[in-house]
């Protein structure tokens, strides 16, 4: 391809882009902010181009989610949740081309190894009775005691940190402290980050199982360490009990069927919150739970992030998720190192049972792997 066709096909798209973003923001009341508030129509105009430029520069699926949250956080009624939801996905997409131009992969794997680390002392302290942090209005350290949760917010958070930190470690010089992280995934005594851990358990048992096995044993064999594994753990350390969840997820599949629910575009962004917040809604999560709370059971975030994107940004906000993951596996066999997809895989598989992706210091290690792998993708370009 010539470079000025290259040029031509460039700007064909951008003009595409463009029209497809206008269109999805029409319905915006453009002409109130231009009369009344000149400062709002310059934050408009920057973060769709900030939409633009990462749709055409970088992963077209990331900046039309970008652009897409825009429009969800203003239609069919924007919330005060909409706005903390809208600025967050904003200042994760800043993030996101800040670390896509940032190569330095090496340095990127040896800050996720420190920090998983530095959760793995601190839990080891809090288990030894030298508990070094306040945690107010924790009620999970009240009804269990043994929970521990690092430096994190939470048990599940602290589960999730270690899984997404673990394919950082598998290199010669961190190889030897995989079994710390396995301990601190042990003592956060949570499935969400055992579950997380499989695809990068099998693929490592499978890579250094080749030495020694045919290809079909290893693969079994592989199979059976995970399996395994997560019976033990299952048995022996956190017995999962999900009813009030399953409750939860009920109770949005019976919203999701409304009438008054448009399936296409949602609820809206952030208004998971806003909905399950309602008090005939906790009572009925409650009941379905069999539990005795009389305020009912308040679910400000899904523990499931595909559930939760779906009831709010409907099946247009789904389709450009399933477009993110397509368009990463069409990709995935080029890359050298499979370290940044099997941090992506444990994301996804945690996403199931947790909300990463509202948690800003986990959402800032996902960014660093979903960064890490595009410049992966990138690189193998060159070549």
């Amino acid at each position: 391809m010539s470079l000025g066709t290259k040029h031509n096909t460039n700007r064909t798209a951008a003009a595409i882009y463009i029209l497809f973003v206008i269109a999805l923001t029409w319905k915006l009341p453009l002409s109130h902010y231009i009369r009344f508030n000149m400062g709002l129509v310059f934050m408009w105009f920057v973060i769709l181009s900030l939409a633009t430029f990462i749709a055409l520069s970088i992963n077209v699926w990331v900046g039309s989610f970008l652009a897409y949250s825009i429009f969800s956080a203003n239609v069919p009624n924007p919330t005060p949740f909409s706005g903390a939801a809208l600025l967050m996905v904003i200042l994760g997409s800043v993030l996101y081309l800040i670390l896509y131009n940032i190569e330095n992969k090496r340095a990127a794997y040896t800050l996720l190894c420190l920090f998983a680390l530095a959760n793995v002392f601190a839990v080891i302290l809090q288990q030894s009775g030298l508990d070094f942090q306040h945690v107010p209005n924790l009620r999970l350290m009240a009804s269990d005691k043994s929970i521990r949760i690092g430096l994190m917010e939470n048990h599940n958070s602290l589960s999730a940190a270690l899984a997404f930190s673990l394919p950082a470690f598998f290199e010669s010089r961190w190889k030897w402290l995989i079994p710390f992280v396995f301990l601190g995934l042990i003592l956060a005594k949570t499935m969400g980050g055992i579950l997380a851990v499989c695809p990068t358990v099998f693929y490592y048992a499978n890579k250094y199982l080749s030495i020694y096995v045919s290809k079909g044993l290893r693969i079994t064999a592989a199979i059976f360490i995970v399996i395994f594994g997560v019976v033990v753990y299952i048995r022996y350390v956190d017995p999962p009990n999900y009813k009030s969840r399953w409750a939860a997820w009920e109770m949005y599949g019976n919203l999701s069927t409304d009438q008054a629910h448009n399936l296409w575009i949602g609820k809206g962004l952030g208004h998971w919150k806003a909905v399950f917040g309602r008090k005939d809604i906790r009572i009925a999560i409650a009941r379905k739970a069999g539990s005795q709370n009389r305020g009912g059971l308040y679910y400000a975030q899904a523990h499931n992030e595909p559930i939760q994107v779906n009831f709010e940004m409907g099946w247009i906000g789904t389709a450009l998720i399933i477009g993110f993951f397509i368009n990463m596996l069409r990709r995935v066999k080029h890359i050298t190192d499979p370290r940044p997809v099997l941090a992506v895989l444990a994301v996804a598989i945690n996403s199931l049972v947790y909300f990463p992706m509202h948690i800003p210091f986990l959402a800032m290690v996902v960014i660093l792997w979903f960064t890490t792998m595009e410049n992966g993708f990138r690189e193998n370009n060159k070549c």
